[in-house]
């Protein structure tokens, strides 16, 4: 497993269709599962993805639950009404980093990058309230996925944090 050093990037609006999902932390895992729900319905509507899927965190509650959505950018009209939700991630400027390997080391991964960012400085767009955290763009981008890639070693994930 391999992580990059984090950097700064500047990224305009990600329009894309969402399915909410609110599951404890050791089973985020499992709600990949939505990644093929999506698919079908922009296939069945046409649609086509315009870039990597991927789980948006909204918020991390003490109790161990975390509300999320898994994501697909794409543009489409109708998904509301098929339980999606359609949506944009901010456009503005992200502290990034690339981790290859098994997603296993994901969390490792983001402990890294908010110590880096800490060391550095830089606060993300993070509201810290007695149970929860709530974060306005937390992001892991599955550039290279299980569907594409069954070997976890050679995995590719992108965490991106909106900068306050």
């Amino acid at each position: 497993m391999a992580t990059t050093t984090p950097f700064i990037e500047t990224v305009e609006p990600i329009p894309y269709i969402g399915l909410p999902a609110t599951v404890p932390m050791t089973r985020i895992a499992d709600s990949a599962a939505g990644f093929g729900r999506i698919y079908a319905w922009l296939a069945m509507h046409g649609l086509t993805p315009s870039g990597a899927s991927f789980f948006r965190y909204f918020e991390f509650h003490k109790n161990g639950l975390v509300e999320m959505q898994i994501g697909v950018p794409a543009e489409g009209q109708g998904a509301k009404e098929a339980g999606f939700v359609e949506d944009t991630l901010p456009a503005g400027r992200y502290l990034s980093l690339l981790h290859s390997g098994d997603y296993s080391g994901l969390q490792s991964a983001t402990f890294y990058m908010m110590k880096w960012a800490e060391d550095h400085r830089l606060k993300f767009q993070c509201q810290e309230e007695n149970q929860f955290s709530l974060w306005t763009a937390r992001v892991e981008w599955y550039l290279v996925s299980p569907a594409r890639e069954p070997d976890p070693a050679a995995r590719m994930t992108k965490i991106s944090i909106l900068l306050a």
